[in-house]
Order: C-alpha cells, then sequence, then structure tokens
C-alpha cells in the first residue's frame, strides 16, 4: 500500500510538535513575565498612589497630631482594625508616648462585624495604653498578643515611631509586604515631623517663658494685674470668693471699678451706683480694714447688689494711694473658725497690697524715667544722621492726625504716640549699623532687621508696663493680605495701631530721602499709597491720611505757602535750623531762600516734599482755574 505524499512522516510530526510545544511554552512565559510586570506595576502605582496621598495631606505648619492622624488614615486603608495607636520615642524617658489614634466607633465597649472572624473584645482590651515600653525583639511589622486580643505591631527602622494595631486575624504576606513598604516610604517623613515638633514645642516654651518674664515685669507697673493676682491667691487660701476693687483718685473719686473671681459681675452694677463707694467708706471709718458677717447688722448697710449675694462674709480692706477693696467669703463661712487665724489673714492682705501700690508708684516713676531715656536715644540716632533727622517725631505727628481722623479714644492716642515715638527702637538692641546702612539688605541682615519689631516690643513692654504699645510695635510691619512679619496677621487681626504706623512709615520712606536715593515726588507718593492700599496697607487708614491732608491743603491760610515750615514739617531740632536765614521768617518759602541750611537735615529743595507737595497742590489749582475758565467761556 501506497502511503500518500501529502502525510506527514514521524519525523516531520515529531518536529512540528517540539514546535509547538516550545511556542506553547514561549507564549505561557510570556503570559507570566506580563502577569508579573502588572503585579509590579500595580504595585508599585499603589505605593505612589499611597505616597501622594502622604504628602498631599500632610503639612509641616500642623500640629504633629493631625499628621500622624493622617497617615493612621492611610494605613486603615490597608488593614482594617477596631483601633490604630500612634506612638513617638520620647527621647528624655526612652518610652513610647502616645500622640494619635482613630477608634471608628464612639464607643469602645461597643460589638461591631467581626474582622476575620474575630469580633471585637470587651472595652478595656481596647483602649491603648499611653505609653510603652521600648522592646529590642519588635522587627518592622510584628505580630504578638496583648493579654488575649491579637495586636500587629509597626516600628520605623530608626524606631522614632511605632504603631499599635488591633485587634487583628491573620495577616496576609501580602499585607505584610504592603505595610514594610508602606513604612519605608513614609519613615524618613516622620523623623522630619517628630524634628520640626520638637522644636515646635522648644519654641513655645521660649515663648511661654518670654511671655511670663514680661507679665511679671510688667506686673511692677500695672498695679490692677499686681492686685488682681494678690486677691486670686488671698481667695485660694482663705474661702474667698473673689473681691471687687475700687480704684480712687486723689480727689476721692472713683476712676474704675473692677472685679475678679466669681463675683466680677457686681463690678458693673457698683461702678454706675454713685452711692455705692459712700456706703463703704462710711461702714469702714478710719479703720484699715473691718468685717461683717451676716449676723451683723452692718452688713445690710452694704449696697444692695452686695447685701444680697448668696455669700457669707464681707471684709473691707482700705489700700493707702489706690482705693478700697471689697473681698468676699463664700456661703459656708463660720465666725468661729474665722477668729482663730482669719483677722490674721486680713491683716497680711491689708500689708501686701499697700506694700505693692507703694513699691508700684516708685516703679512708674523710674519707668517713666526710663521711656523718657528710650524717646532721648532715639531722637540722638535719628538727629546723628542728617537723612533721619526729626523721623521719630514725624512718625509721631503723622501717626496722631491719622488717629485722630479714626475717632481712636483719648488712651488709644497716648498709645499710639509711645508707639509711634519708639517704633524703631529695637533696632538699637540689634545693630546699629543697619539702621544707617546705605543701600539694601544682604538676606541675612533683612532677617535680623525685622527682629526689631519683636525686641522693640519687648523694651516698651518692660519699661512702661503698656501692653497696647508694646502690641503696636510688635505688629506695625503686618500687611492686611497676610504677607507681613512676625505672625502674618492679616486685616483687622492686626491691630489699629499697628495698621496706623504701617501707613505712616510708608509714607515717610517715600517722602523722606537717604544718601543714595532721593525722595519720591509728593504726587507720585499718593498714588504709590494707592496702589498699595488693601494690599500691603489698610484702605482705612490710607484714606484717614488722604482726608488729613485734604482738609490741611484747602485751608486758605496755606494758600499759596507750603503746608508748614520745613523745620516744623520735617521736626528738625532748633539747634540744626536757628541758624538758617529762613527760620522765622514767615514772608517766604524756604526753598525761595538761595543760602537755607536744609542740607543740613538731608533735604533739596528740589525733591524736599515740601517743596513737591506745594507744586502739586499748585499744579491742582491751576488745573481746576483752567476747568473753571474753559466752563465759563463755554457759556
Amino acid at each position: 500500500m501506497k502511503i500518500p505524499s501529502s502525510l506527514l512522516s514521524v519525523g516531520e510530526l515529531n518536529l512540528v510538535l517540539i514546535l509547538a510545544a516550545l511556542l506553547f511554552f514561549v507564549v505561557l512565559a510570556g503570559l507570566i513575565v506580563f502577569a508579573w510586570y502588572r503585579v509590579a506595576f500595580r504595585r508599585t502605582t499603589d505605593e505612589l498612589s499611597r505616597l501622594q496621598e502622604v504628602l498631599t495631606g500632610l503639612h509641616g505648619t500642623r500640629k504633629l497630631e493631625d499628621n500622624l492622624s493622617h497617615i493612621l488614615s492611610i494605613i486603615n486603608k490597608i488593614i482594617v482594625a477596631p483601633y490604630m495607636a500612634f506612638y513617638v520615642l520620647d527621647s528624655r524617658s526612652n518610652r513610647y508616648m502616645l500622640r494619635a489614634a482613630i477608634h471608628p466607633y464612639d464607643d469602645f465597649g461597643a460589638i461591631g462585624p467581626s474582622y476575620s472572624g474575630l469580633a471585637l473584645p470587651r472595652r478595656e482590651s481596647q483602649i491603648p495604653p499611653l505609653v510603652m515600653e521600648p522592646d529590642d525583639k519588635w522587627s518592622s511589622v510584628q505580630s504578638t498578643m496583648d493579654g488575649e486580643v491579637p495586636i500587629l505591631i509597626l516600628r520605623t527602622r530608626g524606631r522614632r515611631a511605632l504603631i499599635r494595631i488591633g485587634p487583628v486575624g491573620k495577616i496576609s504576606k501580602r499585607t505584610r509586604v504592603v505595610l514594610r513598604d508602606f513604612l519605608r516610604m513614609v519613615e524618613n517623613l516622620l523623623d522630619d515631623f517628630v524634628q520640626l515638633e520638637v522644636q515646635r514645642l522648644q519654641q513655645e516654651v521660649e515663648d511661654l517663658a518670654d511671655s511670663a518674664v514680661k507679665r511679671v515685669a510688667a506686673l511692677a507697673i500695672d498695679t490692677n494685674s499686681a492686685v488682681e493676682i494678690i486677691i486670686r491667691a488671698f481667695a485660694g487660701v482663705s474661702g474667698g470668693v473673689g473681691g471687687v476693687f475700687f480704684e480712687i483718685s486723689s480727689d476721692r473719686h472713683v476712676t474704675n471699678v473692677y472685679g475678679v473671681g466669681k463675683v466680677a459681675p457686681v463690678a458693673r452694677t457698683l461702678e454706675t451706683d454713685t452711692t455705692a463707694l459712700e456706703a463703704v467708706t462710711r461702714l469702714l471709718g478710719d479703720s484699715p480694714y473691718l468685717l461683717f458677717t451676716r449676723s451683723d447688722s452692718a452688713f445690710y448697710e452694704l449696697p444692695e447688689c452686695v447685701s444680697s449675694l448668696d455669700v457669707g462674709a464681707v471684709a473691707l480692706v482700705s489700700v493707702e494711694h489706690r482705693g478700697l477693696l471689697m473681698f468676699f467669703y463664700d456661703s459656708q463661712f463660720n465666725p468661729e473658725d474665722f477668729v482663730e487665724n482669719g483677722m490674721g489673714q486680713i491683716r497680711v492682705l491689708y500689708t501686701q497690697l499697700n506694700k505693692v501700690t507703694v513699691q508700684s508708684n516708685a516703679q512708674k516713676k523710674l519707668s517713666r524715667a526710663y521711656a523718657q531715656l528710650l524717646s532721648q536715644m532715639m531722637s540722638m540716632v535719628d538727629n546723628l544722621n542728617p537723612y533721619t533727622v526729626g523721623y521719630s517725631d514725624m512718625a509721631m505727628r503723622y501717626s496722631l492726625v491719622i488717629g485722630k481722623e479714626l475717632d481712636l479714644s483719648e488712651e488709644e492716642m497716648r498709645d499710639l504716640a509711645l508707639a509711634a515715638y519708639l517704633s524703631n527702637i529695637g533696632v538699637i538692641g540689634l545693630n546699629m549699623e543697619l539702621l544707617v546702612k546705605e543701600g539694601s539688605y544682604t538676606d541675612f541682615e533683612y532677617e535680623t532687621i525685622k527682629l526689631h519689631c519683636e525686641i522693640g516690643a519687648s523694651m516698651i513692654q518692660v519699661a512702661t508696663g503698656n501692653q497696647r504699645a508694646a502690641s503696636y510695635v510688635l505688629y506695625h510691619h503686618e500687611r492686611v493680605d497676610g504677607q507681613g512679619y512676625p505672625h502674618n496677621l492679616k486685616g483687622t487681626e492686626i491691630p489699629i495701631g499697628a495698621r496706623i504706623l504701617h501707613v505712616v512709615q510708608v509714607f515717610l520712606a517715600k517722602v523722606n530721602g537717604r544718601a543714595w536715593r532721593d525722595p519720591i515726588s509728593f504726587d507720585k507718593v499718593l498714588d504709590e499709597l494707592r496702589e498699595v492700599s488693601g494690599k500691603q496697607l489698610d484702605p482705612e487708614v490710607v484714606q484717614a491720611l488722604f482726608q488729613w491732608l485734604q482738609k490741611r491743603q484747602s485751608s486758605p491760610e496755606v494758600k499759596g505757602k507750603s503746608l508748614g515750615k520745613c523745620y516744623e514739617m520735617c521736626c528738625v531740632p532748633q539747634a540744626i535750623c536757628e541758624t538758617c536765614p529762613v527760620f522765622h521768617r514767615a514772608d517766604v518759602n524756604c526753598w525761595e531762600v538761595g543760602n537755607n541750611h536744609c542740607a543740613n537735615h538731608g533735604r533739596e529743595c528740589s525733591s524736599c516734599f515740601v517743596r513737591t507737595e506745594f507744586m502739586h497742590r499748585e499744579q491742582l489749582s491751576h488745573l481746576m482755574e483752567q476747568r473753571s475758565w474753559q466752563g465759563e467761556y463755554m457759556r
């Protein structure tokens, strides 16, 4: 029988089978490699996604706890568990301290759905410990037991952070790898944020210490604060509920009434009761102190708002040269117990209050002398440099005219004047060379000069005890758009006095020249102030300055003249101007006299704002006359 030639031979068939098998294995290997790459790509994509989620949720300005809670929320997507707790190693105690925790239930003891067949245990087992001791046996991802509860411990390689998760069921190898990779991604970030937190806490401690020193220093001048501390301390050891203090002037008028403790609301009533002080002083008579219990008939001669209170007794204590204290004991007051040491306590209270007022009065005299010394130093620094002559005086005067336009109170105006004159006093505590440096600052010099706000504020607060004036100096370089310093305050967050100082300093910086730059003409100064109004400067304050200028410029007294004599407008000391031929002459403008002494205080008539303001006003007047003439002609 003949085999058809179209059929394959056995050898050929084997070859086909071999080739088919090879092709199958090649395709299979390709599929395996593709699947592996696909898994690896998905894993890399997941890691990048988690990393992006971490980076977008972490912020260096947030507290450490907020950043740690964000990391826990991401871990909670990798492994689901009833609670997670984040610990950070405390270098001083060498213990892990709990800093953040998340739990899906409002009640730790609630029973929810099982996790891998494991129901939530009782409440006590679910509360994470506040402190955990380090264990060198822990690896980066470690399963362990807390009593009967299976726990998963995650720890960074640097051992800075530890995460406790539980209860957990059986954890797959894949989940462990993902957790280990995630830890590796974030551990450097964790170290950075922990270090930032340490620095933040150190700064907070330093700020707290600085604030405490200022408060204590201010107590020497601020009698009210000192009296309040004494009253609170006395109430704490004597069963008192607070007191009301009458400040009395030398002519026996009540200047202020303020309350401390639970009875503080009574102060507002007594402040409007004109007969209250008379009734109290009549009862006290010439005695330095007296006590009235509810069993005393005189108790009900006290003002009705006092006798109607639920208190057991009232002590009246005279404070020499200062006022009168009305101290209240609680309703459980027992006269028999009080006899033993109560009157002795009142004697101590009387003695201490009077010592405080005597020392405060003496300190106020020293404070005024210190403030005058600072003012003289600032004036000296101004007047030694021809280009800063009279600067502090100008700052104060322009600040006051703006404050008046804004209807500030008398006290605010007083504090504004002090802050304006001493607004640059902090530079003296830094480096005098920076104040007189020609040209722009280097980055280091700029960061250094910015400290003058805080240093100046501290000097004013310690020297005068005036917190408001100190705050004006502290924040006078803040911008209404929040881009200023030192604290990036915005808008009305900035005290009004500081906003005024900022406008005045910008105005003076533009109209005053320096050795390395000429002043800006008056009309351009106004344009530049308008340009930064609402961004750098408070528009209301800028408008107040413009309103004052318009009033001054429209006065008939200055028609054809400068707004004032140059030595007045530039606040130049008489010692510099008394030999000037323009001095005391009312018939000429200073620039009209060729041999004037303006160069002695850094001025050139061609660019001095005394003249450029006049020229600006004359141009406006001429323009108005032209328009008026054109209107008449057209009619």
